[in-house]
């Protein structure tokens, strides 16, 4: 088995809105699946032309899985990383990209079908899986993560690093989500040191350097906001 390769799953949503949180008892094994794109967008409506940063190197999956790990080994010790193989996941994705004229029912049901399927084989009682979205309410935000350069009231091109994002807690066993979490660039963005006239100046590897320790933080950022959200980490204090 492969370690799942990063993979962009865009789910449009309608509202930001996150299930309030809930005290409840530590899942016995929680299993953990990230699926991001190795690929940032820093995107404008002004008159900058929007830039791809290949992130591949910063391995965001691996971030994101790692800090739920520490975060919640320090109460208890009990997650696991769920390992998928990636041909299946790629895959699984072209297939739920190309199916029309859905009315009912997930169009990504048959990935989160092999997920849960996975996790159960390698003894996980829960899942916690997180992904992109987009968001009707951020519509010149990437699903994802990205770079936004906003033209103030002063006409300065600022730029704002983001997460547009969402945390699922799925019992494994029922097949249901129990709680979700959704982190919006609202609630998760930071200004950058330069701004956008600056950014789209510089060659690949300054971006990558300029901007990689800034997602890392914001990893950790959203990590904590979504274990806050979904219940387990109040339940867990």
């Amino acid at each position: 088995m492969l370690r799942l390769s990063l993979f962009l799953i865009l789910i449009s949503v309608v509202s930001c809105a996150t299930k309030a949180p809930e005290q409840r008892p530590p899942p016995e094994v929680v299993g953990l699946v990230s699926l991001f794109d190795d690929q940032l967008l820093i995107s404008s409506t002004g008159k900058f032309k929007d830039i791809k940063v290949d992130t591949k190197a910063w391995d965001i999956n691996n971030q994101f899985i790692s800090e739920y790990d520490n975060q919640l080994k320090t109460f208890y010790r009990n997650s696991i990383r769920i390992n998928l193989d990636a041909k299946t996941v790629k895959d699984l994705i072209a297939e739920a990209r190309g199916l029309k004229d859905i009315y009912l029912g997930d169009r990504w049901q048959i990935l989160v079908q092999y997920v849960l399927t996975q996790a159960q084989q390698q003894g996980a009682k829960h899942v916690i899986m997180v992904h992109p979205i987009s968001n009707n309410g951020f519509k010149n935000y990437r699903a994802g993560y990205g770079v936004y350069c906003a033209q103030n009231l002063s006409k300065t091109n600022e730029s704002v690093a983001y997460f547009l994002m969402r945390a699922e807690l799925w019992n494994v066993e029922t097949k249901k989500i129990e709680a979700t979490s959704t982190v919006t660039p609202d609630q998760s963005s930071v200004p950058l040191m330069k701004n956008c006239a600056a950014l789209t100046k510089l060659k690949a590897d300054k971006l990558n350097e300029e901007l990689q320790p800034v997602f890392t933080e914001l990893v950790k950022r959203a990590t904590d906001m979504n274990l806050q959200g979904i219940g387990i980490k109040n339940a867990l204090q």
